[in-house]
């Protein structure tokens, strides 16, 4: 793992994994997130070997500006510099300015010396100007209040319905951090992915999230039970009073319960009652009118999120064509849909780290 390097007085290359006040430097910043934490980095270290190079200018104890990234290096996809894998957005960290006039420049400096077939960035349109973007999505944000009635007089009137519906069921929701919880989630995970056409990422992946972030009390999962089974879950992850909604799972047979609503309201119940100010939704495709009204209908906001790839190889900045495996996504969609679970497993633990 790279070491922390300065590289002059202002600005330095720094691995949080190596940085024991990474994470009091990182919440001194009015716009962290718990991808940028260390806990997020270690996971991603820990689990596909993605080496932390994260630009900073910092004063003290104070994060001035940050660039978070990881190199991703794969025999299928080469070596590229991702801000950061397999997060939603992960948005610079700017209070002066400097993300143009250092920070950038600095990444594209050392994106050339270690060989970087591109950097990619998720988020952070006001700094790109008319840069045309690589991706186009919609994120969601809520704020959080600790009355869960008021909080509940936000919602449309459809989620007040189903979130009843399932209390009347008789589904039952927990607040857990254990990995006997993580374990239930992973498999209504494989059942969800596999719905969907999706190989599952591996289960180390979520060990990993169990041990470096719920097990720190960075996240938490919302598990539903119906009768003794666990019908629908989901991962949230914090960091000081932001938290983010980032897997959903569940188990088709059991639709009708509205499991997945009741998780849900618990979950912001549960974060707006311990002092959590905002809960984001992740993205959405722009296309994806289903889960954007879902995400809505609790009561959050819309923002464009847009992602930004400088391509080493044509020193600039520029609109990415469809990816080749994009073309067959359809079909490869209804193959996994047809695959044993077993089978899926394997293909993601063999695919993920390509992907990042």
């Amino acid at each position: 793992m790279t070491a922390t390097l300065s590289v002059n007085p202002t600005f330095k290359l720094v691995n949080p994994l190596e940085d024991p006040n990474w994470d009091v430097r990182l919440l001194s910043h009015p716009d962290y997130s718990v991808f940028h934490s260390s806990a997020w980095a270690q996971v991603m270290w820990q689990t596909y070997g993605y080496e932390p190079v994260y630009l900073c200018v910092i004063e003290g104890n104070r994060m001035l500006a940050l660039l978070p990234v990881m190199e991703a290096a794969s025999w299928l996809k080469g070596r590229r510099g991702v801000s950061l894998p397999f997060t939603d957005v992960c948005e610079f960290l700017d209070s002066r300015g400097l993300i143009e006039s250092t920070l950038l420049p600095e990444a594209i400096k050392l994106g050339h010396k270690r060989g970087w077939k591109y950097l990619e960035v998720r988020g952070n349109r006001e700094h790109f100007g008319n840069t045309p973007t690589s991706g186009q999505y919609i994120a969601h944000t809520l704020d959080l209040c600790p009355d869960p009635d008021k909080q509940f007089e936000r919602c449309e009137s459809g989620v007040r319905r189903a979130i009843r519906k399932s209390e009347r069921e008789g589904v039952r929701v927990e607040i857990v951090r254990t990995m006997e919880g993580v374990e239930h989630f992973y498999r209504l995970h494989c059942l969800t992915r596999r719905k969907h056409g999706l190989p599952p990422q591996s289960f180390t992946f979520f060990r990993h999230i169990h041990q470096y972030i719920i097990d720190k009390s960075l996240g938490f999962v919302s598990l539903a039970r119906w009768e003794d089974k666990v019908v629908a879950a989901s991962v949230f992850l914090n960091i000081g009073t932001r938290a983010l909604y980032k897997y959903g799972a569940s188990d088709l047979q059991f639709q009708s319960l509205r499991a997945n609503n009741l998780v849900m309201w618990e979950a912001i119940k549960w974060l707006g009652q311990h002092g959590y100010k905002t809960l984001h939704f992740g993205r959405s495709d722009v296309g994806h009118d289903g889960l954007r009204r879902f995400k809505c209908g609790w009561g959050a906001t819309e923002q464009p999120l847009e992602y930004f790839r400088y391509s080493f190889q044509t020193n600039n900045f520029a609109a990415m064509d469809t990816p080749p495996e994009q073309l067959s996504l359809g079909l490869a969609n209804r193959v996994f849909q047809k695959l044993p679970v077993g089978v899926g497993r394997l293909i993601g633990k063999l695919a993920y780290r390509h992907m990042a």
